[in-house]
């Protein structure tokens, strides 16, 4: 058994010397109702780069990168999801699915997650890490994007900074444990 990204399914499936099968993210009974995926890399974004001709172009990749056609392409060649849910009728997709049931295991694993609780709180176990510095480690990178796009800095400069302040606050995690 080997947790992994769905974006090795293609690289598994095809090179494996056995059969390869997927399941949901196995639970404990303990553990109450089953709470699925996030989702993690290979989303689509765009930051606004200040510039509106930057923006105008990169809109228009991101619309053909969300396009049916490419969705399809990119999720059939690699396994990580299509980032729309409605291309989930597509004919050539469904016969995909058919053919693959491996690609879309963790879909519908994603399609069954909760981000909410039943008393309205956010479902931290699907919204990133939360133990340790991961959260403070996030809300550096927000923070060197916005020093990027509101404070003139370089990429480099933010991340470099973001680096030295990430690395701070591994080594007072750890120092917890020395």
């Amino acid at each position: 058994m080997m947790f992994d990204s769905t974006a090795g399914t293609r690289g598994l499936q095809d090179g494996a010397e056995f059969e390869v099968g997927t399941m949901y993210i196995p639970y404990a009974d303990s553990a109450g109702d089953r709470n699925g995926v996030v989702i993690g890399g290979a989303a689509l974004w765009l930051i606004d780069s200040g510039d509106e001709a930057t923006n105008a172009a990169a809109w228009e990749f991101m619309k053909f990168m969300a396009g049916e056609a490419q969705q399809v392409t990119w999720h059939t060649g690699t396994g990580y999801f299509p980032v729309r849910t409605d291309i989930s009728g597509n004919a050539d997709l469904t016969a995909f699915w058919n053919e693959n049931p491996n690609f879309v295991t963790a879909i519908n694993q994603l399609g069954s997650t909760k981000t909410m609780l039943d008393d309205g709180s956010p479902n931290y176990a699907v919204l990133g890490g939360r133990a340790g510095p991961s959260p403070a480690i996030r809300r550096l990178i927000v923070e060197a994007y916005s020093s990027v796009l509101d404070d003139g800095m370089t990429a480099q400069e933010a991340l470099d900074a973001a680096a030295d302040k990430a690395n701070q606050e591994l080594s007072d995690y750890n120092s917890f444990f020395e």
